[in-house]
């Protein structure tokens, strides 16, 4: 891991100790739909639109998936469709009123149609959110994303924040760099979610 994605990971942890009153703890339940721009190789970009969710099981567990499809531009390359899809699975811990450490599995497959064979990739990520006040989240942590094609292994950062507008909508972005599951160096994605109450049948208090 490079000093600028070490950075993020320890400011991202420091955050999460700190934590911040007057807010309640992250949401782990909740859908939404998304956009993302990224810089790829040789002076390339992408574009993806997609939706992702997620569901908390009992207290400390979640369980959630993305999909999404796009445009992948390169030297000798235009207007290529990428389909992307993964599954997560993870645990929290609330390390204060107001923040929640999380650790993932990652499982998924991107399928690049004019940059040969698709390719199954996984791997994990850890990292934080924090509720700095009842309206606005803070959230990174770094991962590691291991492709099928050995060519393609990442370790990288993320840092992002969130807005809400209400009880259940918000708005949301992050940055990641050396985004391999998009073919990118450097993304930003926007997305607006709606969550909701942890229903009782997945074992929540």
């Amino acid at each position: 891991m490079n000093h600028r994605n070490l950075k993020i990971a320890l400011a991202s942890a420091a955050l999460a100790v700190s934590g911040a009153a007057m807010a309640d703890g992250p949401g782990w339940t909740y859908f939404q739909g998304q956009a993302g721009w990224g810089d790829a190789p040789d002076d390339g970009e992408n574009t993806q639109y997609g939706a992702s969710g997620s569901i908390q099981l009992f207290n400390m567990l979640h369980l959630g998936g993305t999909y999404t499809a796009g445009k992948f531009d390169a030297t000798g390359i235009d207007d290529s469709d990428v389909d992307n899809w993964n599954i997560v699975f993870g645990s929290h811990v609330a390390v204060s009123d107001t923040a929640d450490v999380f650790a993932d599995v990652i499982f998924g497959n991107i399928d690049p149609d004019d940059l040969g064979d698709d390719s199954d990739y996984y791997g994990g990520r850890f990292g934080t959110r924090v509720m700095l006040t009842d309206r606005v989240e803070i959230n990174g942590g770094a991962q590691a994303i291991y492709l099928d094609d050995s060519e393609g292994n990442s370790v990288n950062g993320f840092f992002g924040g969130r807005l809400a507008f209400g009880d259940n909508f918000s708005a949301g972005v992050t940055y990641t760099d050396d985004n391999i599951r998009f073919l990118e160096e450097d993304s930003l994605e926007l997305d607006l979610r709606w969550t909701f109450g942890n229903p009782g049948w997945t074992g929540n208090d």
